[in-house]
């Protein structure tokens, strides 16, 4: 995985996902996240994957500003401490957002 390549499979995603990810050298802080995840898993799993792409092997003027963060405990912590109605994107917080097939 690169940067490149994320930024090209971000093609099919909502234009506003896709001009965040452009401008990320922009943000002082990105917080990454899944589920549940309480630390990065190593080597393979996505969140160091992505951590390794967009910033440790960045290069020119698309590297982040600083090391990424997680957010321990994930979106399901997120949501226990603050509530679900506070996730932006899932309609009164009861349900996932649609996934989208993608197109080959």
């Amino acid at each position: 995985m690169t940067a490149v390549s994320l930024e090209d499979s971000l093609l099919v995603a909502p234009r506003e996902e896709w001009v965040l990810f452009q401008n990320r050298d922009k943000f002082d802080v990105v917080v990454l996240y899944d589920t549940c995840s309480e630390a990065y898993g190593g080597g393979t799993d996505p969140l160091s994957a992505f951590v390794r792409a967009v910033f440790e092997k960045a290069h020119g003027n698309k590297r982040l500003r600083n090391t990424p963060m997680l957010l321990v405990g994930g979106l399901e912590a997120w949501k226990k401490q603050f509530g679900d109605e506070v996730v932006r994107g899932v309609p009164g917080g009861t349900r996932a957002p649609p996934t989208r097939k993608r197109h080959q």
